[in-house]
């Protein structure tokens, strides 16, 4: 942790831009839990992949057989990037899977740092714009035990259809190996 908070400041006092970092890594390998305490020391904003999931209209078999593709890349870009990038207030929706829609608008403010947490937050599609990324490993008996007891009701989902889903995502685009620090 100490690398990765040394760089992190670096960048910040170097950077004349938003200093954007990607957390990547397999379910439950603590992404969201990092981006938190990267919050709670450094400041800035948090934004999450899970928010960006495609919505049930856009979830083609062709779509989802694309590494990465149930992640809707095309909003994040316009919602998310573009509004780092222009030292304004923006706003983004925030998908409730469960809903199948957006049910909310998430208000964001100009800041310094932008972490981005979540599987697919290093799509080639935006990769160009992190100046770190990190990607955090997890054992398979780990992560399932994190998975059943966060998420039990779904659980069955996630080894047979989101984990299988990520690992494909991950070799396909490399991203623990372009990645700057492994966790």
């Amino acid at each position: 942790m100490e690398e990765l908070y040394a760089k992190i400041e670096r960048l910040l006092r170097e950077s004349e831009e938003p200093v954007c970092i990607s957390i990547e890594g397999g379910a439950g390998s603590g992404k969201t839990t990092l981006a938190a305490a990267l919050q709670k020391k450094f400041g800035g904003n948090v934004y999450h992949m899970d928010d960006f999931f495609l919505p049930p209209q856009l979830r083609t078999p062709e779509r989802l057989a694309e590494p990465g593709g149930n992640v809707d890349y095309d909003r994040f870009y316009g919602e998310v990037v573009e509004g780092i990038f222009s030292d304004e207030p923006f706003t983004y929706g925030v998908m409730d899977c469960k809903e199948g829609r957006i049910t909310r608008w998430q208000d964001v403010h100009p800041a310094d740092l932008h972490i981005v947490e979540g599987v697919y937050s290093a799509h080639p599609y935006y990769e160009e714009i992190y100046d770190l990324r990190v990607f955090i490993e997890v054992d398979k008996e780990t992560q399932r035990a994190r998975i059943l007891a966060r998420s039990p009701e779904k659980a069955d989902r996630f080894f047979d259809e989101w984990i299988p889903m990520e690992d494909r995502y991950f070799e396909a685009f490399s991203v623990k190996e372009k990645s700057d620090i492994i966790l």
